[in-house]
């Protein structure tokens, strides 16, 4: 009976000793794509040009895989398992990392959330390099008092979703955030080809960010503040952009559709 005890507790120190293991190396994976995919740059300040890809295709290379596909491969008891984690990260308030994705990591070593469906809120969470490329946001769920650097939201769908806390070098490119409440930072983000029609935001600061070719109609961002920004090529510019502050890169005729009271505009 001794000798079972004994072997059972080597199994059990086996396996955590292997969970151990395992962690380890996912941070070294993750370091390693991280130094060599960013070159000490953001991610905003590479190329998000989906020139030569599909209409849906995933811009994180993942061997060539379409939206449809990486939704597909999502099954229930993986989104269960991902709501269960994000509900008692959120209850905890320990701004901890993002849940480990059950496809692991993606070929650039991003957390592999490419295509999944979310009902439960990104809330008090530090997230880094995290792939949510084609992702969901449904019933409720967003992304509310976290803070993400260096992460994917490319082609997203979070219209009418909270988005706020602090976002550093983050790729909305081609994201759905029509009617999205955002607030607090954006450092370095590229919003290029982003649809942010009829959206909120209030006393939220944007610097060095790229809205080149994005959706800007009816929206509402009072008392904010647009340091740097690239606003070329923009479709359409409308609403109220009342107090807010714009810091270069915004030209006076960019606003005439725009309520503008108490606007200013300064020089780079």
């Amino acid at each position: 009976m001794k000798n079972i005890m004994v072997i059972l507790l080597n199994c059990v120190q086996w396996r955590q000793n292997q969970g151990a293991i395992h962690r380890a190396a996912r941070r070294v994976v993750r370091a390693a794509a991280g130094a060599v995919g960013c070159s000490g740059r953001g991610l905003a300040s590479h190329d998000y040009s989906d020139s030569g890809r599909g209409k849906n295709s995933i811009a994180a290379r993942g061997g060539g895989m379409q939206a449809k596909d990486a939704r597909g491969r999502w099954q229930a008891e993986h989104l269960r398992s991902v709501g269960r984690r994000l509900s008692d990260a959120a209850k905890s308030m320990r701004m901890g990392a993002m849940p480990e994705s059950p496809f692991g990591l993606t070929d650039e070593g991003f957390e592999d959330y490419r295509g999944t469906t979310l009902a439960e809120a990104v809330r008090y969470l530090s997230i880094e390099r995290v792939d949510l490329s084609d992702a969901l946001f449904k019933d409720g769920a967003s992304i509310n008092e976290s803070e993400a650097k260096g992460c994917k939201f490319e082609r997203i769908d979070m219209r009418n979703v909270f988005v706020r806390r602090k976002f550093d070098s983050c790729s909305f490119v081609g994201a759905k955030l029509n009617g999205a409440r955002l607030g607090g930072e954006f450092i370095g983000c590229d919003f290029s080809r982003s649809n942010l029609s009829k959206s909120f935001a209030t006393d939220c600061r944007f610097v060095n960010c790229k809205f080149a070719g994005a959706n800007l109609s009816g929206i509402h961002f009072i008392s904010c503040v647009f340091d740097g920004c690239d606003f070329t090529g923009v479709k359409v510019m409308s609403g109220s952009v009342a107090k807010s502050r714009f810091v270069g890169g915004a030209a006076p005729e960019q606003l005439q559709g725009c309520i503008t009271d108490g606007v200013v505009i300064c020089p780079a």
